[in-house]
């Protein structure tokens, strides 16, 4: 980042604050540490952490990693680290992970990580999900609650606008930003005001071509607002337009393609050299290859809360905020492959299941693993919950591991509990995994067969595996008719490593004067409230001989 290619820095308040970001980075310096800086679009976080870096940690090294594999290969990095995240997003949609993050902060030498993220995003991705719905954003969630955040507030206040007025003397740059009333002075600098006005103004700036151009521009604005985050291809934009225009702008249409993406692509009138639309080349593409078009972002932002108001008073029309359905069809047919997923959880989202079901269709033809699992949710939803277990069975073919045992569980619902059964068994035997065991277990007690459940328990979960409530009551239940093999399951449970059914199995014992094999179950136990309580069942026994076998 050239120096001479900057205005003049503005120190923020939360530059030096008690809990602000350069304090934060202080401390993240002495054994290691992770601050985020939360904030809208052109707020000034990158700017504002550049700075801070540059204060505090002048002799670090600098690293960028290239996705979330690259953060990765950062572990084994000699020396003191700065990791530059800068958008987050990028790197948590990429995979990034808690445990990568944690590895990093346990160098032996301190590693100190920093990153942006919009508030929409972290309030999302940081939000508890309520019981029963979907976890979507749980990794995502476990990475930030490992970071220190810091909010960035959008507009100066008046100490910061009074550093601006002083800086401006010996900076041009800062008089014009300083000059605008109606946005902040770091969005100003970041071009947003001719960005807004050359969306809302594009159809007004040609009374033929207008309509084309606001149509391109909106249908990127839109792809961006439902999750795209990769570059949008000229493919995708010149089919997705098709619905921002009336039958009459179709019928008229000549050569639109071209006028509308130069308009988007013109930087000319703006600060800084920003554009409505960039291109965006590819890693190995050449020169002058473009891999598609990514929107600014402040601009994603602005018409993310402009097009989800006037969507909440649609009437159907793209004017008002309406996604048409020839942008959908675009995405299922062009859309790059890391953008399928969120896209069809935005279609899903919005009840357009058929949309869903075929974004997640695509998604599993480019070999997303998930997306089996998800289709086949979104038939479930849809009622085709035929068409959804053939689509369950594909997921645990590929490795889904809990992918019949979700099959079961939607046929369970649906009140077809044979082969809900049949189903949990297979998921059972073909992965061993305890989720499909705990269901294969509640199909037999469900059918009645105590003995086949427990036997499923005890062949397929590895040891140190705690005995599940249900079969606990069974077990207890199996006390009252015979004592005999209600012993021999609480024996092979505590063989598994449940420490609670020692104590158990020591009580019945004890009953049929099993002491000496009683006391050698105590043994197994650690000292503490389990020994204690199950010594309390042998006071009848000799305390010599209790006290002896137990003390070895």
């Amino acid at each position: 980042m050239p120096e001479d290619s900057l205005p003049a820095y503005v120190i923020r308040d939360i530059d030096d604050a008690k809990s602000g970001v350069r304090t934060k980075l202080r401390a993240a310096a002495e054994a290691g540490g992770f601050v985020v800086l939360v904030g809208d679009s052109s707020a000034g976080k990158t700017r504002c952490l550049y700075e801070a870096v540059q204060a505090v940690l002048p002799d670090w090294w600098l690293a960028r990693p290239a996705g979330a594999a690259g953060v990765r290969e950062l572990v084994g990095a000699a020396g003191r680290v700065v990791v530059w995240l800068d958008e987050i997003r990028d790197y948590l949609d990429d995979g990034l992970e808690a445990s990568t993050i944690e590895a990093l902060l346990d160098r032996q030498e301190p590693t100190v990580l920093v990153a942006t993220i919009w508030p929409h995003r972290y309030a999302e991705y940081t939000r508890t999900p309520l019981s029963g719905d979907d976890d979507r954003y749980r990794s995502h969630r476990q990475v930030l609650r490992l970071a220190a955040a810091v909010d960035v507030p959008s507009a100066f206040s008046a100490a910061e606008r009074s550093r601006a007025d002083t800086a401006a003397d010996d900076d041009p740059t800062l008089c014009v930003a300083l000059a605008s009333s109606d946005y902040g002075m770091t969005q100003t600098l970041a071009a947003a005001p001719q960005l807004v006005r050359r969306w809302e103004h594009a159809r007004a700036s040609d009374r033929r071509r207008g309509p084309y151009r606001w149509a391109l521009l909106t249908a990127a604005l839109d792809a961006y607002r439902l999750g795209a985050r990769g570059p949008l291809s000229a493919d995708l934009l010149r089919e997705g337009v098709n619905g921002y225009c009336t039958d009459r702008e179709q019928a008229r249409a000549a050569n639109w393609f071209e006028d509308a993406l130069a308009y988007a692509t013109d930087d000319t009138e703006m600060h800084g050299g920003a554009a409505a639309l960039a291109p965006v080349g590819s890693p190995g593409g050449g020169m002058g290859h473009r891999a598609g078009y990514r929107p600014a972002d402040y601009l994603v932002q602005h018409a993310t809360r402009v097009r989800s108001h006037r969507a909440g008073h649609a009437t159907g029309n793209s004017d008002d905020g309406h996604v048409p359905s020839s942008l959908w069809d675009a995405f299922v047919a062009y859309a790059d492959r890391v953008d399928v997923r969120p896209l069809a959880e935005a279609a899903r989202s919005r009840g357009l299941l058929r949309t869903s079901f075929r974004l997640y269709e695509a998604a599993d033809a480019a070999g997303d693993p998930e997306a089996a699992d998800s289709a086949a949710w979104v038939l479930s939803h849809a009622g085709r919950l035929d068409e959804a277990v053939t689509w369950w069975r594909r997921a645990a073919e590929r490795g889904d591991k809990y992918a019949l045992w979700h099959a079961g569980r939607a046929l369970e619902s649906a009140g077809r509990i044979d082969e809900a059964h049949a189903l949990h068994r297979s998921a059972a035997e073909a992965s061993g995994d305890s989720n499909a065991v705990q269901g294969a277990i509640e199909s037999w007690l469900a059918d009645g067969r105590a003995d086949l459940a427990l036997t499923w328990w005890w062949q397929h979960t590895p040891y140190n595996s705690s005995f599940p409530r249900v079969l606990r009551d069974a077990v207890a239940d199996m006390e009252e008719r015979d004592r005999t093999e209600a012993l021999l399951w609480w024996k092979r449970a505590a063989e598994k490593g449940d420490w609670n059914s020692v104590t158990r199995a020591v009580a019945l014992l004890r009953e049929k004067d099993g002491t000496e094999e009683a006391v050698h179950w105590l043994r197994t136990l650690p000292e503490g409230r389990g020994r204690t309580e199950g010594t309390r069942l042998l006071e009848a026994a000799p305390v010599s001989f209790t006290g002896r076998a137990l003390n070895g």
